[in-house]
């Protein structure tokens, strides 16, 4: 069965426009324009990824996705936010009640690439809860085995996620307000791009399926990345 991703606008226009983009893509796009309905539709429709409009009438985004995570938490929950609401897009990110969010007018190769990301990110959560699913005597084991990448794995996406998408918002920000010409752009764009490193680093230590360590200062064990993790594409371009 597809994944579905369902997108919440109260603007027909923005929700044919997005059927158009995603035509071709090898997932399931449901669109409403109605977010109290798709509440009460929600755990019927079971989307792995809910994207929204901050400013629909009767319901902000940041609140319905804040119900979605209550009726349906492995969803994961991207809102869309113009420039006048990147606030209350940070504050829903550090929050918890938002994974990341999509500035409007979007482009659409990052659009995709955004809800691509969300769909793998969805897939490594829904095998972290299949994990803990397993009997008591397996987890017992699995726990065992994975101890310290679960502690880490945990660590990172709590402590790094939020503060990695408050700096990509704000560079984003100075960005949008330079010139290219301005001296101070291009280091500004050296700051969005090794925040993406980040990002991208964060990425793949949350697709860690098994416990390989590696020799650090002080004769101790780390958790080695390359190795524990399934993206072996390399080593990262530090």
């Amino acid at each position: 069965m597809r994944k579905k991703v369902l997108f919440v606008d109260d603007e027909h226009n923005i929700l044919k426009a997005i059927i158009r983009i995603f035509r071709n893509e090898p997932y399931e796009i449901v669109t409403s324009d109605n977010p109290v309905k798709v509440l009460n539709e929600i755990e019927e429709i079971r989307p792995a990824v809910v994207i929204s409009d901050q400013r629909m009438p009767g319901m902000e985004g940041t609140v319905f996705l804040e119900k979605i995570r209550e009726i349906l938490p492995s969803a994961v929950r991207i809102i869309l936010t113009g420039h006048p609401d990147f606030e209350a897009a940070i504050a829903a990110i550090n929050n918890g009640h938002v994974y990341r969010f999509i500035t409007k007018p979007w482009d659409t190769t990052k659009l995709k690439i955004e809800v691509r990301d969300a769909l793998e990110y969805h897939e490594l959560m829904s095998r972290k809860y299949a994990i803990e699913s397993h009997s008591l005597e397996e987890k017992r084991l699995k726990q065992e085995r994975f101890q310290g990448v679960v502690e880490l794995a945990g660590a990172v996406c709590h402590e790094l996620n939020q503060p990695i998408q408050v700096a990509s918002v704000y560079t984003q920000m100075l960005l949008m307000e330079l010139q290219k010409t301005d001296p101070l752009y291009m280091k500004i764009a050296d700051i969005n791009k090794q925040v993406d490193k980040i990002a991208r680093v964060t990425k793949k230590i949350m697709s860690i399926t098994r416990y390989e360590t590696c020799n650090y200062v002080g004769d101790i064990s780390i958790v080695d990345i390359d190795k524990a993790s399934e993206e072996t594409h390399g080593n990262f371009d530090y």
